[in-house]
């Protein structure tokens, strides 16, 4: 599963947020959608992981953030 970190701005903050996410198979007739997005494992303010410092409320609104930059 590849690791990807992307930026996002929440509440004026930049935020580093890494994420894990699987090669994306768009559904088909014979098979569902697969891949695309996972979950974050990590986000970062100037260099400092402060995942375990954010409400889960913000964590998936960085999550929404990051899959409609997709």
């Amino acid at each position: 599963m590849p690791t990807e970190i992307k930026r996002v701005e929440l509440y004026g903050i930049d935020l580093d947020c890494e994420f894990d996410w699987e090669e994306y198979s768009p559904q088909t007739y014979d098979n569902p959608e697969e891949g695309g997005f996972e979950r974050i494992t990590r986000v970062y303010h100037n260099g400092e992981d402060i995942m375990e410092l954010l409400a889960e409320s913000v964590i998936e609104e960085l999550e929404l953030k990051i899959q409609e930059n997709d």
